[in-house]
């Protein structure tokens, strides 16, 4: 009898902890404040009725335990907690997660664009290809990109960022290192496929992976500090190659081989690592940093916050995700800006990163000036997009910046255009 209890008191126990974990996926609440008495049902039947968030058993210590600690805050709103702690968790957030995420997209920029470094060499001589070679092996890459965006999105919804993103980045190293080996169109052509296959979805998934930890006004001024770590890896690339394309001739390698295998180690070893650090919010104490009441101040936040940015919790198994669900995405209306502003605005600035060595080279400067003059764009991009980006968050304004941009750009890759004909003159 006393064993039947037991297993009794244990499968209540188990069935109260996968339910409380499961109420961040799908608690609507208020920003402040108590809940009213409707909404208190809503979330108690979405807690009795959800299955799909892994089960953790419940300690003894029920005031240490974060399930217990965030039922209560959900159910209080966030009169529960101070500003203070608040400050404290994503001060700490920022310091586990955000810190690391650079690193990631550190990694991801370095192995994209190390290419334009090399080209202030003699690598399509050696390789015996020319620049429409180059500009078809950019396309194939660009191509094999976009076409793994989505299946990568089901493979991060179904395992969880934490384990497919280090996967994606173990192999985009492998495949950099293996650059050094390629001897002439065919393997260079290859090589560029692989490497997009490998990093398409990362950037999408990375988004994912940080709103989970994050209200939606608080990521704007950390999404510039993604993409300003991508311009600062422009920056170090640009110093790495400058000293590393000194090696020509060293062991009978082309200096550009150096360049692939000795940047292609580095990220490779950043993607093993992240597979041991990244914190994942589907954890039931996500990080040591935390304390229980500081996780589940961090869950409740963002759940209040949005409240479907609690499905980030959810394993993905039970989302059926078919032709007519990818379709009803790409033509989701709120899009289309977006598709406008990006074709109108990288389009200018995308051919200055990815020709502007080539530009150096033509106009007789060195391997070593043509890599140090990218250096200046990069740093005053840095600059701008963290003013940019605070303003907006203080502001919580969006739409008009990206627009200032992209009329900016236009211009100056109409003014880059016209500089080049003259030169050609």
């Amino acid at each position: 009898m006393s064993a039947r209890r037991a297993r009794s008191t244990s499968s209540s126990a188990s069935s109260s902890s996968s339910t409380l974990e499961s109420g961040h996926a799908n608690a609507a609440l208020p920003s402040g404040g108590s809940i009213d008495e409707k909404r208190s049902q809503s979330l108690s039947l979405n807690l009795e009725n959800s299955e799909e968030l892994p089960v953790y058993n419940r300690k003894e210590d029920h005031e240490n335990d974060p399930d217990v600690i965030l039922e209560h805050l959900l159910k209080q709103g966030q009169s529960s907690w101070t500003e203070e702690e608040e400050k404290t968790v994503r001060r700490k957030t920022d310091w586990r997660v955000m810190v690391w995420a650079c690193c990631m997209f550190f990694s991801l920029e370095l192995d994209r664009a190390n290419i334009s470094n090399v080209l202030t060499t003699d690598f399509l001589d050696n390789l015996h290809i020319t620049t429409q070679t180059y500009n078809l092996g950019q396309t194939v890459f660009l191509i094999c990109f976009l076409v793994m965006e989505i299946p990568s999105q089901m493979i991060i919804r179904y395992f969880g960022p934490e384990v497919w993103i280090p996967v994606m980045m173990t192999g985009w190293g492998l495949v950099a290192m293996c650059q050094a080996f390629i001897k002439d169109r065919a393997s260079f052509l290859a090589t560029r496929a692989l490497l997009g296959v490998c990093e398409g979805g990362f950037i999408p998934g990375l988004v994912l992976y940080l709103s989970s930890f994050y209200k939606s006004h608080e990521l704007a001024i950390r999404f510039s500090w993604i993409w300003g770590a991508s311009n600062f890896t422009d920056i170090v690339s640009a110093l790495l190659a400058a000293g590393i394309l000194q090696m020509k001739n060293v062991n009978g390698w082309w200096d550009w081989q150096w360049l692939f295998l000795l940047e292609g180690i580095l990220t490779t070893i950043i993607g093993l690592s992240t597979a041991v650090v990244l914190p994942s919010v589907r954890k039931k104490h996500i990080s040591r940093i935390f304390t229980s009441r500081e996780v589940a101040i961090l869950r409740a936040k963002v759940v209040l916050d949005d409240e479907s940015k609690g499905r980030a919790l959810e394993r993905g198994r039970h989302l059926h995700i078919n032709i007519k669900t990818i379709l009803l995405s790409l033509f989701d209306r709120y899009l289309f800006p977006i598709y406008f502003l990006g074709f109108f605005g990288y389009i200018p600035s995308l051919q200055g990163k990815q020709y502007l060595t080539i530009n150096l080279r033509a106009m007789k400067f060195t391997t070593l000036q043509s890599n140090l003059l990218t250096i200046p764009a990069s740093a005053l991009c840095i600059i701008c997009m963290l003013i940019v980006s605070k303003i907006s968050d203080k502001f919580k304004i969006r739409w008009i910046f990206p627009v200032i941009a992209s009329v900016i750009s236009d211009i100056e890759g109409r003014t880059r255009c016209e500089f080049r004909l003259k030169l050609m003159v």
